[in-house]
C-alpha cells in the first residue's frame, strides 16, 4: 500500500483511513462490503473516487457513482469534491497525483454523480421514441395510482359478468375490486417494460407447483422445495389405519370410532400414485373434497381414554386441525383454475390499457423508468455499447436497498469485466415496500466469491458502551437477529461493530456493562393493567410523558456537569406517525421545541385552514363556510358575532361597530381585489401575498409553539408549488386541500391524489428535538434517540387483499373471504418477510444513536401465546422479558424500568401554566408599539432577469393572443374570468399537442388531448369535432411538408430527434427558458429546427429574435456550431414553410 502513502495526508482533515476502510478503497476488481452503522462509507467512497482518479488515472467523468436518494447523492457529491479539492491543493501531495486531482475537479460539472433512478430516466429518454413513449415524460408523478384507478373501475364495470370478477370481488362490491384490487395490484407490480402475458405468463409455474405439493403432501414425492417436517399422506394412512384398528378392539363403536370411520374409508381408497398431470385427478376433485371434509367432522372425546384411543387421537388431531385444510384449499385452488386464468388474462388487457395511457400522457413511475432502463439496454446494442464504453468504474452505495432488476443493469454495465463496487449493509434494507429485496444482497456476496467480499465493523458513531450493548442484544442471542438462519431474505449479525480510536489508530476492548450506570441502552415498559382510566392519562399519553419528562431531565442532568446538550440531540424515532399528536401534545405542554419530518393533520392548525379558506372562496364563492372562515381568520380578524351576524344576512352597514365594519370592509375589498388575480396568477404567488404581505407570517413569530406553523406553510408552499410545476390549476388545488380535511375528519372522503407522505421540502431547524420516523432517519445520527412504535407491534400483511411472488405471480383473495393455497403459503411468506425487516428496522433505529437510547412502550409483564408464534414481532418483549430473568438479570446488556403511571390531577398545574397566554399578549402590545414608532420601508423590486424567447418579439403583447408561445398563460386577469372563450392561443396550444404526438409516433387520429386542453371549448360536440378535425388536418400536412418527410426519414435512420425539447440558457445576463418544438438531424449532420405557428397572418421578421434564441440553445445543448443549425417557421394555417 506504500504508493498510495498520499491518503495518509487526510489525517489533516481528521479523515485518516482505517486498515479496513484502506483495504476497501484501494481494490481494482468487482468488490461488495458490508459497511455497518457508522463505519464511514461515505468518506471511503470519496477516497476511493479519488484514488481512481489519481492513482489509477480514470477520468472523473468514467467514473458512475449511483446513491439511493436525492439527499445521498447530493452529499457524496459535496464529499468528493472536497476529497479532491483537498488534495488538489495540498502542497505535499505528489505533483503527478496533483495534476490528476486538478484536472478532475475542471471537469467535475460533467460527473455521474446521481440516484440510479436518475440514471435510468437518462436511459429512457435516450430511446423514448423507440417505444412509442413521449421523451418530455414525467419520472415518479405521486398521482400514477389516481391515474389508474380512474380506468380501472369502468374497465371492471364493462366486465363484470366475467367468470373472475364473479369469483373474486366480493358481492356489491366492484368499486372495492376495481380500486383496491386491480388498480392497486397493476401500479405496485407492473410496469411498461413487462410483456403482454405478464400475469398469464405465470400460471404454468403455478401448476407445476400445484402438481408438485400434492405430489409430496399426499404421495410423498419430494420435488426441489419441500417441507421435510411434513409427513406426506400416503406415510399416514397404514399408520392411521392401524391405531384405528387397535382402538376398535379396545373401545369398538364408540363415537369418536364411528365419526372416524367414514374419513378412514376415504383415505383408503385414496389414489397415493405419483401424479404426472393435474388433468390426473381433475375429474376426481369434487369426491376429494368431499372426503377430506369428512376429517373436519371428525368429534374428539373428552375425559380420560384408553391408551390405544389416545394414540389414534394424537395421530389425527394435526390431520384434522391443518393438514387436511391445506388438502381442501389446494384441491379448491386447482378446481378455480380457469377462473383464475381468466382473472390473469383480465390483469393483462387492463395492464395494456394503463400502459396505452402512461405512454400517451407521460406520465411515469420510477419503476417504470428503472425497467424500462433495463430493457432499453438488453434490447438496444447502440445505447448497450455506449453505456458500456461510458464508464470505467462504477461505485454503487446503499445496495441492500436494490433488486434483482437493478442488479442484472448494473452487471450489463459491467460487461463481464471489473467495474462494479457495491457498498451496502444487509442489516439496513428497510425499503422493501419500494421494491429493495435484501435477498439481492445476500446472495452477491457468494456470487462474487469469498476474495469479493469485504466488511467495515469499525464504528465511528455510537460510544463504546452502546457498542457493547448492540454486540450483545444483536448477536449474542436470537431474539432481534436471527443468526443461525439460511433464509436469504434475513440478515445476520455476523461481525460484531468495534470502537475505533482514530489517534491511536487501534480497536479498543469491549466496554464492561456489569455496573448499571455503564448501561447507556434502555427498555422503558409501561405495564397498561396499572392505568385506571378515571385516574390516570391514557397509554399513549403517559408514554409521550414520558418521553418529556426524560429531555428535560436529561438535559438538565448533563448541564448541571457542564456539559451543554442542546435539544437537537434528541431524536424520537417512530415506526408510524399514528401517534404523533400525543408526543406533539405533551412536548408542548413541556414546551420541548420540536421539529418533524412530516406534518400529519395539516388541517389540525390554523394557518392551512385560513389559507385555504381563502384560495376556496376565490374558486367558490359561493362556499359559506370558507368565507366564514376567511372572515374569522387573521385576514379579517372579526369577531365571531360579527361573522354570525354577517352569515344570516347583515350588510356592512348594519354593522353598529364601527372598527368592526372597517375590518370587514377592508376584507371583502381584498377579496374582490385578489380574486381575479389569485385565478389567474400561479398559486405560489398567490400563498407568498398572503404569508408575507399579509403579515400572516408575523402572528408566528410571538412563541415558540406558533412558530411551528411555519414548517406547515413550508409543506402547503411546495404543494402550490408542485401543483404549478405540473400546469393542475387552482381549481384542482383547491378540491384536493378539501378531499384532504375531508379525509381528516373521516375515513370515507374521497381519494386524494396529492401524496403528502411523499412530500419533501426545506426546513429550517433551530435548536428542537428531531421527530421522524425510522425510516426518515436512515443515515442520521443524533446524541439520544428514544425508539418509539416498536412493541405491541401486529403485522401489517396479514389479511391482504393479495399477494405477489416474481416467479408464481398474483394471488387474490376471493371474493368469499376464504383463503385458498397459494394465498396461504403467500401470506405465511410475507409474515416472515414482514418480521425480517422488522428486525432490521429495530437495528437501524438503535444504531442512530451517539450517547443514550431508550426504547418505550407498552406490555403486560407476562407473555402471551403471540409472542411464540414463529411470525411474531414481539421482538423488544421476548427480549425484555429474558433479561428480566432472576439467572441473567445482573448480566443484562440494558437497563429495564418501569414507567410510574402520572395521574391527572398531576398535571393540572402544568397544563394550567402550559395555556397561559399573558406573555404572548404583552409580547404583541409591545411589538405595536414598536410598529407605530418605525417608518415605512420603501422597496424597489429588482427587474426580473428570467425571460422567455417569445418576449424578444417586438409585436409580442399584440400578438400572444395568437400564438401558443407567449410563455404566459394569462394576458391579464379580466382577459380571462370573463365567459371562457376559447381563444386563437388556446387553439395554438392543442395544435401544437397533437403535433408533439405525432413526431413521437402517436398517429393524430388515435390522439387525445387531455381535458386541461379543452377546458374553454363551447359546449358543442359540432365545434368540439370541427376544431379537432382542423387539428389533425394540419398534421397532416406538415406530416405530408418536406419537413414532416424529413423527419420521418431522419426517425427511419435512428438519427437524433426531440419534439417540445425544454432548455434553460444564460444568455447575456438573462436567464431564458422555453421549448424548441420540433429538432432533428440531418443525414449530413447538419440540425433543423421547425417552430410551429398558427397565426393568421404571415410575419416573419417578429419571430427572428426568438428564433436565434432557440438556435443558441440547441447549439450549447448539442455541442455543436450554431452554422450548422437551421431555422424553419410552419404556418399551420397556411400550410406554408419559411426558412429564416
Amino acid at each position: 500500500m506504500s504508493e498510495y502513502s498520499y491518503l495518509d495526508l487526510l489525517e489533516k482533515r481528521h479523515k485518516k483511513l482505517d486498515d479496513k476502510q484502506r483495504a476497501v478503497c484501494c481494490r481494482t476488481g468487482n468488490t461488495i462490503v458490508a459497511a455497518g452503522a457508522g463505519s464511514g462509507k461515505t468518506q471511503v467512497l470519496a477516497t476511493r473516487f479519488a484514488w481512481l482518479v489519481m492513482s489509477q488515472n480514470i477520468r472523473a467523468p468514467e467514473i458512475l457513482t449511483l446513491t439511493f436518494t436525492k439527499k445521498a447523492a447530493g452529499e457524496m457529491y459535496e464529499r468528493i469534491y472536497q476529497t479532491l479539492s483537498f488534495f488538489a491543493e495540498d502542497p505535499e501531495t505528489p505533483a503527478l497525483e496533483k495534476k490528476r486531482a486538478a484536472l478532475a475537479l475542471e471537469e467535475f460539472s460533467d460527473t455521474h454523480i446521481q440516484t440510479l433512478d436518475s440514471y435510468c430516466n437518462s436511459i429512457v429518454k435516450q430511446a423514448a421514441n423507440r417505444y412509442g413513449i413521449r421523451p418530455d415524460f414525467n419520472a415518479g408523478g405521486g398521482d400514477a395510482l389516481e391515474d389508474i384507478k380512474k380506468l380501472a373501475l369502468p374497465y371492471v364495470l364493462e366486465n363484470k359478468n366475467r367468470p373472475c370478477i364473479q369469483q373474486y370481488a366480493q358481492a356489491g362490491k366492484l368499486e372495492d375490486f376495481a380500486y383496491s384490487v386491480l388498480a392497486e395490484a397493476v401500479n405496485k407490480y407492473t410496469t411498461l417494460a413487462d410483456e403482454p402475458d405478464f400475469f398469464v405468463s405465470k400460471l404454468e409455474s403455478q401448476k407445476e407447483f400445484l402438481l408438485q405439493s400434492w405430489n409430496w403432501l399426499v404421495c410423498g414425492v419430494p420435488s426441489a422445495e419441500y417441507d421435510a417436517e411434513i409427513t406426506p399422506l400416503k406415510v399416514q394412512i397404514p399408520e392411521l389405519l392401524r391405531l384405528y384398528k387397535e382402538a376398535s378392539f379396545v373401545s369398538p363403536e364408540t363415537k369418536f370410532l364411528l365419526s372416524c370411520q367414514p374419513a378412514l374409508d376415504f383415505l383408503a381408497q385414496l389414489n397415493t400414485n405419483e401424479l404426472t398431470s393435474l388433468d390426473d385427478f381433475k375429474d376426481k376433485l369434487e369426491s376429494i373434497i368431499k372426503g377430506l371434509k369428512l376429517i373436519g367432522d371428525i368429534a374428539f372425546p373428552g375425559g380420560k381414554q384408553k391408551v390405544e384411543v389416545v394414540n389414534l387421537k394424537e395421530v389425527l388431531k394435526p390431520l384434522r386441525d391443518s393438514f387436511a385444510k391445506t388438502l381442501i384449499s389446494l384441491c379448491t385452488y386447482i378446481q378455480q383454475l380457469d377462473e383464475t386464468a381468466d382473472l390473469y388474462k383480465m390483469f393483462d388487457d387492463f395492464s395494456a390499457i394503463v400502459n396505452n395511457s402512461k405512454r400517451q400522457t407521460g406520465n411515469l413511475t420510477f419503476t417504470d423508468i428503472s425497467e424500462l432502463a433495463l430493457k432499453i439496454l438488453k434490447e438496444q446494442e447502440d445505447l448497450r455499447v455506449q453505456e458500456q464504453n461510458a464508464y470505467a468504474k462504477i461505485m454503487i452505495d446503499e445496495f441492500q436497498d436494490n433488486n434483482a432488476k437493478n442488479k442484472e443493469l448494473l452487471f450489463l454495465l459491467n460487461n463481464d469485466e471489473q467495474k462494479l463496487f457495491f457498498v451496502g449493509d444487509e442489516k439496513q434494507s428497510i425499503y422493501k415496500f419500494r421494491g429493495a429485496d435484501v435477498s439481492v444482497f445476500n446472495k452477491l456476496k457468494t456470487e462474487l466469491g469469498d476474495d469479493c467480499f469485504l466488511q467495515m465493523n469499525y464504528n465511528y458513531r455510537s460510544n463504546n458502551n452502546l457498542l457493547t450493548t448492540f454486540n450483545r442484544i444483536f448477536g449474542e442471542n436470537d431474539f432481534i437477529f436471527d443468526n443461525q438462519t439460511q433464509k436469504l431474505y434475513e440478515a445476520k449479525y455476523s461481525a460484531p461493530a468495534i470502537k475505533f480510536d482514530p489517534v491511536a489508530q487501534k480497536e479498543l476492548p469491549p466496554a464492561s456493562l456489569t455496573d448499571i450506570k455503564d448501561r447507556f441502552l434502555s427498555i422503558s415498559r409501561l405495564d397498561p393493567d396499572e392505568i385506571d382510566p378515571k385516574v390516570h392519562f391514557g397509554v399513549k399519553d403517559q408514554l409521550a410523558i414520558n418521553i418529556a419528562n426524560t429531555i428535560l431531565s436529561f438535559k438538565k442532568h448533563m448541564e448541571d456537569n457542564g456539559i451543554d446538550y442542546p435539544f437537537s440531540k434528541f431524536a424520537i424515532l417512530d415506526r408510524g406517525r399514528t401517534d404523533r399528536r400525543y408526543l406533539i401534545k405533551w412536548l408542548n405542554v413541556f414546551n420541548i421545541p420540536y421539529t418533524m419530518d412530516m406534518n400529519t393533520s395539516i388541517f389540525s392548525d390554523g394557518p392551512i385552514n385560513d389559507i385555504y379558506n381563502f384560495i376556496q372562496l376565490c374558486v367558490y364563492p359561493d362556499d359559506r363556510i370558507s368565507l366564514a372562515g376567511y372572515l374569522a381568520s387573521p385576514f379579517a380578524n372579526l369577531r365571531e358575532e360579527t361573522v354570525e351576524a354577517i352569515l344570516a344576512g347583515d350588510k356592512a352597514e348594519d354593522i353598529t361597530d364601527e372598527a368592526e365594519r372597517k375590518k370587514y370592509q377592508a376584507a371583502m375589498d381584498f377579496y374582490k381585489e385578489q380574486k381575479l388575480l389569485t385565478l389567474s396568477r400561479p398559486l405560489t404567488k398567490t400563498l407568498e401575498l398572503l404569508w408575507n404581505d399579509c403579515g400572516y407570517r408575523y402572528e408566528t413569530m410571538f412563541s415558540y409553539r406558533k412558530s411551528l406553523y411555519e414548517e406547515q406553510f413550508d409543506m402547503l408552499f411546495e404543494l402550490a408549488r408542485q401543483t404549478d410545476l405540473n400546469d393542475k390549476g387552482i381549481a384542482w388545488f383547491a378540491d384536493q386541500l378539501s378531499q384532504i380535511k375531508d379525509k381528516e375528519i373521516s375515513s370515507f372522503g374521497d381519494d386524494v391524489e396529492i401524496n403528502i407522505d411523499e412530500l419533501t421540502y426545506p426546513i429550517e431547524k433551530g435548536d428542537a428535538v428531531n421527530i421522524m420516523t425510522i425510516h426518515k432517519s436512515k443515515g442520521l445520527q443524533f446524541g439520544y434517540v428514544f425508539v418509539y412504535g416498536c412493541t405491541n407491534v401486529t403485522k401489517r400483511s396479514k389479511d391482504s387483499q393479495f399477494f405477489f411472488d416474481p416467479f408464481y405471480g398474483l394471488t387474490v383473495k376471493p371474493g368469499n373471504g376464504t383463503k385458498n393455497y397459494f394465498y396461504m403459503l403467500q401470506e405465511e411468506q410475507a409474515g416472515l418477510e414482514e418480521l425480517a425487516e422488522f428486525r432490521r428496522l429495530i437495528y437501524v433505529a438503535i444504531t442512530r444513536a451517539e450517547d443514550y437510547v431508550q426504547i418505550v412502550g407498552s406490555w403486560g409483564m407476562e407473555p402471551t401465546e403471540s409472542w411464540e408464534k414463529e411470525d411474531s414481532l414481539r421482538l423488544i418483549e421476548k427480549l425484555d422479558f429474558y433479561y428480566l430473568g432472576e439467572d441473567v438479570k445482573a448480566n443484562s446488556p440494558f437497563k429495564s424500568y418501569l414507567i410510574n403511571p402520572v395521574k391527572r390531577e398531576e398535571m393540572n398545574e402544568l397544563l394550567h401554566n402550559s395555556n397561559s397566554f399573558e406573555e404572548e399578549k404583552n409580547h404583541v402590545a409591545a411589538a405595536e408599539e414598536l410598529y407605530k414608532a418605525e417608518p415605512a420601508i420603501k422597496y424597489e423590486w429588482p427587474e426580473s432577469n428570467r425571460k422567455t424567447p417569445s418576449s424578444l418579439e417586438k409585436d409580442y403583447e399584440a400578438q400572444k393572443a395568437q400564438d401558443s408561445d407567449s410563455g404566459q398563460i394569462f394576458d391579464s386577469p379580466e382577459d380571462t374570468l370573463g365567459p371562457a372563450d376559447f381563444t386563437g392561443m388556446d387553439f395554438g396550444t392543442l395544435v401544437h399537442a397533437f403535433l408533439e404526438a405525432q413526431s413521437n409516433g402517436i398517429p393524430c387520429s388515435e390522439y387525445t388531448p387531455e381535458a386541461k386542453l379543452l377546458k374553454n371549448l363551447p359546449d358543442s360536440p359540432e365545434e368540439l369535432n370541427r376544431i379537432l378535425s382542423d387539428c389533425q388536418s394540419m398534421c397532416q400536412s406538415f406530416a405530408n411538408s418536406n419537413l414532416g418527410k424529413a423527419l420521418e426519414e431522419c426517425k427511419s435512420a435512428g438519427r437524433f430527434y426531440r419534439a417540445e425539447w425544454a432548455f434553460r440558457m444564460l444568455l447575456d445576463g438573462n436567464i431564458f427558458t422555453g421549448s424548441i418544438d420540433l429538432i432533428f438531424e440531418n443525414p449530413d449532420g447538419t440540425y433543423t429546427i421547425v417552430d410551429y405557428k398558427s397565426d393568421k397572418v404571415i410575419d416573419i421578421e417578429k419571430y427572428r429574435d426568438q428564433q436565434e434564441c432557440y438556435k443558441k440553445a440547441a447549439a450549447r445543448m448539442l455541442k455543436i456550431p450554431a452554422e450548422k443549425i437551421d431555422c424553419w417557421l410552419y404556418f399551420l394555417r397556411h400550410k406554408e414553410a419559411v426558412k429564416l
